[in-house]
């Protein structure tokens, strides 16, 4: 009988075998690498402002949307500076005290609930920021070209489209192109038989709305006209193509146990929270919806750049600035 120990040297002495060895160790290596690097990964950064800065391995680096910070890595908040992170698991926290914190004990500003919504719609937000940008300020002025402008006559364009489902527990933004010379709007929600279900006026170009608060009984088909008059002039008005669709049936019940299950986690009233809440409209259709979450974001965070330049992208990518 052979000795096991020369069975062995046989065996591992024949090169298809050893090539095969050699094979599989260098696959687990590389899997046990890419494992060590996930594992490690713990926030990334939606937000910025000021000189904030990443230490990994010794070597500092400004901080950009869309950046992993690793379990060794320091981060340096500058004084009257603001970071917002969202951790691996979806759980979003802001930085805005100055100063030298590590990575790996920001973890205890995270809770263990089960966070899989939030951390989906976390992703999506982060993709859409960090799509063909480095640095999202410095891309701004391009990205507001044409939310500025002011029409020269003609009737007024809604930003949001023709018909938009909107999710009906929530508040809307309304916005329109302002035309040249108007001094403030009557905004209306009439129903298939112009019976006025909702009525407000504003001196700006938008409004917002408290969807809770309109009487479903007196929609038809789920649907309004909206109907914006100048009130100093009446003949500019928009014109009959502009509609609002509240959502109902699978897709409201959807939408209201993701939202529940989110709002759990992600409660408090944060910027950050607020973009993410504004990805999840976004990514289920209801841009109206997204569009007021984008507009607190900003009103609770006015001096950081990164979640207006957001703004003004979402309003791009989804087509909802008016063709001039």
């Amino acid at each position: 009988m052979l000795n096991k120990r020369i069975l062995i040297k046989l065996v591992s002495s024949n090169p298809i075998n050893t090539m095969k060895t050699k094979a599989l160790g260098i696959f687990v290596m590389m899997l046990l690498i890419s494992t060590a690097g996930f594992a490690q990964e713990l926030f990334k950064v939606l937000a910025s402002k000021g000189t904030n800065k990443a230490v990994s391995g010794g070597v500092e680096s400004g901080l950009v949307i869309g950046k992993k910070l690793m379990k060794g890595d320091k981060l340096i908040v500058a004084e009257g500076g603001y970071v917002g992170l969202a951790h691996a698991s979806g759980k979003t926290i802001e930085i805005k005290k100055g100063g030298s914190y590590d990575v790996a004990t920001l973890v205890n500003e995270v809770s263990n609930q089960n966070t899989s919504s939030s951390q989906k719609y976390v992703n999506f937000v982060s993709n859409q920021m960090t799509s063909g940008n480095t640095n999202l300020a410095a891309n701004r002025q391009s990205n507001m070209s044409s939310t500025g402008s002011v029409e020269r006559g003609g009737n007024y364009k809604l930003y949001q489209g023709t018909r938009m489902e909107v999710y009906n527990t929530d508040k809307i933004v309304i916005q329109w192109m302002p035309v040249d010379k108007s001094k403030g709007f009557y905004v209306t929600l009439v129903n298939m038989y112009d019976e006025e279900i909702f009525k407000s006026e504003t001196n700006g170009n938008s409004i917002t709305l408290d969807l809770s608060q309109i009487d479903g009984s007196k929609l038809d088909d789920n649907s309004a006209k909206i109907v914006i008059v100048a009130k100093n002039s009446p003949e500019l008005k928009t014109d009959d193509s502009y509609f609002l669709t509240f959502i109902t049936g699978d897709k409201q019940k959807k939408v209201t146990e993701e939202l529940a299950a989110m709002q759990q986690f992600n409660s408090e009233n944060t910027a950050i929270n607020k973009i993410v809440l504004a990805g999840f409209y976004e990514e289920n259709g209801l841009y109206l919806n997204a569009m007021e979450k984008y507009q607190e974001a900003i009103a609770l965070e006015p001096e950081v750049e990164d979640y207006k330049t957001a703004y003004d992208q979402f309003l791009k990518r989804n087509e909802l600035i008016p063709a001039k």
